[in-house]
């Protein structure tokens, strides 16, 4: 086979010595076209053609959780330093003299944000209904001759398996909590 560059390989199954690959790929092919719309219709069916041409799995984000980072970010010659807002006001004694000091805050916001991570997770159990809806036909249809379609697959539901969208926080971090000065509260957005 010949190994394109990112990890795909051209499918030259039609030009090697066993014709019935070649028709097993059509069956799975024509399987694949009829998928009902309650599963996704053509649209998954190009979905999980591309994947698998690619030999690649649906991606759950395995790992990933949420992060503060600031909404935005200026860069001069001592380094990158967030944007801050005018929050508030607050009169303060300093030098026998009550001044007016402007509370600053950073705006921040969740990246990737938690309904992203959810919404692949789903993407990812809708991947495995349909692998094992065409699983279901090509059993039930025993017309492949050389490809053995196996009961074994990827894990069912991998986001589920202890693994939590969001991490619990033991501990504000310093340095997203503080800016200039203003001690604000970092909230967890709600988790979808």
């Amino acid at each position: 086979m010949l190994q394109l560059p990112y990890g795909g390989y051209v499918d030259r199954a039609c030009h090697e010595s066993q014709p019935h690959t070649y028709d097993d790929a059509e069956i799975v092919a024509a399987t694949l076209a009829r998928m009902p719309d309650s599963l996704g219709g053509k649209r998954m069916a190009i979905y999980i053609a591309e994947l698998t041409r690619w030999r690649m799995t649906a991606d759950w984000l395995p790992g990933v959780v949420p992060r503060s980072v600031p909404v935005e970010a200026k860069r001069n010659q001592h380094g990158e330093r967030s944007t801050t807002v005018v929050v508030g006001t607050e009169r303060v004694p300093t030098r026998a003299k009550w001044r007016t000091v402007k509370l600053l805050a950073c705006p921040v916001t969740w990246r990737p944000h938690p309904e992203q991570i959810a919404s692949a997770c789903l993407s990812y159990e809708d991947w495995w209904h349909v692998l094992d809806w065409v699983r279901g036909v090509l059993l039930a249809g025993r017309m492949l001759r050389e490809v053995e379609v196996t009961v074994t697959g990827p894990i069912v539901r991998p986001c589920r398996k202890g693994i939590t969208p969001w991490p619990q926080q033991t501990a504000t971090h310093h340095s997203e909590a503080v800016t200039h000065g203003f001690a604000g509260k970092i909230s967890q957005p709600p988790i979808a």
